[in-house]
């Protein structure tokens, strides 16, 4: 999950030349991790993410890439394949 948050990369940190946090994003692991596993749907994640981003981090998410990562890690969680 982490390694897909940072490909995400919501708030643009790890596109800034230069060393970044690596746990900019773990905030946000066991959160999603949690809704994945009790079967929230891409809507549901979409709505949390867009109210987290806007509380924690005072940003709004491209709506594009926000499903689009919606999207991996709903294929994340089906796969069982943990990061």
């Amino acid at each position: 999950m982490r390694a897909l948050l940072r490909g995400w990369d919501p708030i643009g940190v790890f596109s800034i030349p230069g060393p970044a946090p690596p746990d900019e994003y773990d905030c946000l692991i066991d959160p999603l991790v949690e809704r994945l596993d009790r079967g929230d749907g891409a809507d549901d994640l979409i709505r949390y993410l867009t109210q987290r981003l806007h509380d924690h981090f005072g940003l709004s998410a491209d709506p594009d890439k926000l499903r689009q990562f919606v999207g991996r890690a709903l294929e994340w969680r089906a796969g069982g394949t943990l990061l």
